[in-house]
């Protein structure tokens, strides 16, 4: 198990808990950490001991403030941060989306189904995948 916490990046409080309800009905122990706008989880990446690191970030494309797309690219570009593992987990199903953010280095792009029970299931598999790595 991956000691390190896992970060849920998401303007929408409702698919934070959906998220974190996955990975704890998969039995995922990690710490999570929730942020609703990506530029206070660099804000966080800036000021945090690198050994308290995340070991995997959920991404939002579309939010405020700081664009999904540029915390995805300043985690890749950094040095300190380019290891850390992001899921961009998005509404968009726009090809150009999912092909730009595998260009700006995500691990996986995964498009956000519109029910409660399709968004947990997905995401329980992504935690029943992460958390047995």
């Amino acid at each position: 198990m991956n000691a390190h916490p896992i970060i849920l990046v998401d303007d929408d409080e409702d698919d934070r808990y959906i998220f974190q309800e996955g990975f704890v009905q998969a039995g995922c122990k990690n710490q999570f950490i929730q942020f609703e706008a990506g530029n206070k989880l660099l804000e966080h990446l800036t000021v945090v001991p690198t050994e308290e690191y995340p070991s995997l970030v959920l991404l939002d494309l579309n939010m405020p403030i700081l664009d999904g797309r540029d915390v995805l690219r300043a985690i890749k570009e950094s040095s300190s941060w380019n290891h850390i593992p992001v899921v961009v987990f998005t509404t968009s199903r726009q090809e150009n989306d999912r092909k730009s953010c595998y260009e700006l280095g995500a691990n996986c792009f995964i498009s956000k189904p519109s029910g409660y029970q399709e968004v947990l299931d997905v995401t329980r598999s992504i935690a029943l995948l992460w958390c047995l790595k």
